[in-house]
Order: C-alpha cells, then structure tokens, then sequence
C-alpha cells in the first residue's frame, strides 16, 4: 500500500519528467516552428533548422529533485543527436548572484535555446531580458521571473498546488489546531506561490494557527533539522504542511 507521501513523491517525480520532455519538445518545435498552448501562438520567427546549441542551467541540486531534474535533461539530451549538437551546463546552486553570472556566460556561448530555473522572481530578470534580447529562445521551468521577455513557461500551477495540500491538511486536523510549515528555497517563485496558496486556505480557519514557517530548500535533511529546533519551543504541533515530499519525509522522522 502506498503512504500518502509515497503518492505525493510519485507526483512530484511525475511533474518533472513531464517538464523534461515538454522542455525538449520545445526545442523540437523549433524546427516546425508552431506550438499549441491554451491558444494557437506563432512562433515562426524562431523557427530554424537543426542543429541546436542548448544550454541549460540548474538552479540547484541540493535535493533529490535538481538533480533528477538535471540528470533526465541530459538523458534527453543525448536522445536527440540529431536535433542537437551542443549543450553547455551550469549548476547555480541556488544562488540568485551566481545565476546572473552564469547565465552572462552561457549568453557569450551564443546558444539556440536557453533553458534555467529562475532563482529568484526578481534578481534574475535583467539577465534573462538580455539573453531574449539577443534572439535567444528562452524556456523558464518550473519556476517564474517577473518579466514577459522569455519564450515558453513550463511549469504546475503553484499556487494552487499550494491550496490543495493546505485543504486536505485542515480536513484532516478537523479546521484546528497548531500548524507548521516547510517551503523551498526563499525567493523562489515555486517555493513562494505553494506557500501563499497553503496560507490562503489556513487564513479562512480561526481555529488554524501557524505558528512556524521554515525555507529548508525541498531537502529531506534541512527540515528534519528545522523540525528538530521547533519541537522544543512548539511542543503542540497538530499539522505539518510542505511544498514537497522529501521535507515532509525529514519533518515526520524529526
């Protein structure tokens, strides 16, 4: 029988190799150059035989789901040979200043198609103008930045995502008790959409209370140390919620 837990790891998993193979299913679409979204967009202008020269950078891979995410990107990559020649690959390390120096680089490596993770909603947007600028097509996964200068945004509705974890948990404490809860990475649009949409639902409850909230960067042993220092000082906890399985997992083994 699957726990709970087992299901939501299993969805995350789902969504990332989703993202992977609709992210290399853009770079395909660049040889037809056609593409449905909610509506028909034109994006002939991008249009150009392959080859392409494709860069990728990953905002992080302190947790399992960077690097899975990463380590599927290239596997797809090396699938495609015939679409693709080059890859260049930097690894942010969740750092907003180290992505911006990054992303200058790969900028000067004159790629076809760049695709990142914005580290943060707001830091990386003049890089991210300057790579569209330049021609380059620019795929924004899993993550937004605050500017409509990119190409294609491939990601889950976050906020929502966010809403639903935050009723099931209510429900299940019968809409009371003490609640604490576990984000990403701060700055980070996925991180900050999930926990808005968790507290959209908590604020309509008067007997719900956070009294906690932690960024423990989606990683099974920050939130089992952030757990570790909460216990002592919020011994009543009733709920946890977080935006992904593995700080649950951490959480619960505190």
């Amino acid at each position: 029988m699957r726990t709970k837990l087992q299901k939501e790891e299993n969805m995350s998993r789902g969504r990332r190799v989703g993202q992977v193979l609709l992210v290399v299913g853009l770079i395909a679409l660049m040889a037809t150059g056609s593409l449905f979204a909610e509506e028909m967009v034109d994006i002939s202008k991008y249009k150009k035989s392959p080859p392409y020269k494709v860069a990728f950078d990953i905002y992080y891979k302190g947790n399992t789901w960077g690097v899975q995410l990463f380590e599927e990107f290239k596997a797809e990559v090396a699938r495609h040979p015939d679409l693709i020649s080059d890859a260049f690959y930097t690894d942010s390390e969740g750092n907003a200043a180290k992505q911006i120096s990054n992303i200058e680089d790969l900028i000067v490596r004159d790629p076809d198609v760049l695709v990142l993770t914005p580290c943060s909603f707001t830091a990386v947007v003049p890089v991210i103008e300057k790579a569209y600028d330049r021609g380059i097509v620019v795929i924004l996964c899993a993550a937004a930045a605050d500017t409509e200068d990119y190409t294609s945004f491939v990601n889950v509705d976050d906020f929502e995502y966010g809403v639903t974890g935050g009723k099931w948990l209510v429900e299940a404490m019968g809409y009371k008790g003490n609640v604490v809860g576990f984000s990403g990475i701060a700055g980070l649009s996925t991180a900050e959409d999930r926990w808005r949409g968790a507290m959209s639902v908590f604020e309509q409850y008067p007997g719900i209370k956070v009294v906690a909230h932690e960024y423990c960067n989606w990683n099974y042993v920050d939130a089992k140390m952030a757990m570790e220092s909460l216990i002592p000082s919020h011994p009543t906890i009733n709920g946890i919620w977080t935006g992904a399985g593995m700080m649950a997992r951490g959480a619960i083994e505190a």
